[in-house]
């Protein structure tokens, strides 16, 4: 969420939102305009993160940012060089965690809010 008194956007803790027995999967498609950082999307089960996947690094396994999901990416053998890689690696976790589908159509931004921040 942005915070107009940092100029700057204030983490969410969603942990807080995912208590024992729950299971929650936030998807970020632009978590730094400024600094162009790729999305992210983060797998949260009984208040921890299980996931944390960088689209720009998908198979990557953090010291502090688990990754359970990373064999099954990399086995997938998805071409970061692919026009649609994005769409595939979001389609690849959503299948695996039983989602429904998401496509570009189904989300919306509030451009005026967002035009508002700034």
């Amino acid at each position: 969420m942005h915070n107009p008194s940092r100029d700057d956007f204030d983490p969410i803790d969603y942990r807080k939102l995912c208590p024992l027995g729950a299971e929650l999967v936030v998807f970020q498609p632009n978590p730094c305009i400024a600094k162009a950082h790729g999305p992210k999307a983060y797998h949260y089960k009984d208040g921890r993160v299980a996931s944390c996947i960088d689209y720009e690094d998908p198979d990557y396994i953090g010291e502090f940012w688990p990754n359970q999901m990373a064999s099954l990416i990399t086995a997938a053998g998805l071409d970061h060089e692919k026009e649609d890689y994005e769409e595939e690696l979001t389609r690849l976790i959503c299948d695996h965690l039983e989602l429904p589908a998401l496509h570009r159509d189904m989300i919306t931004v509030d451009r005026n809010l967002v035009a508002s921040y700034y």
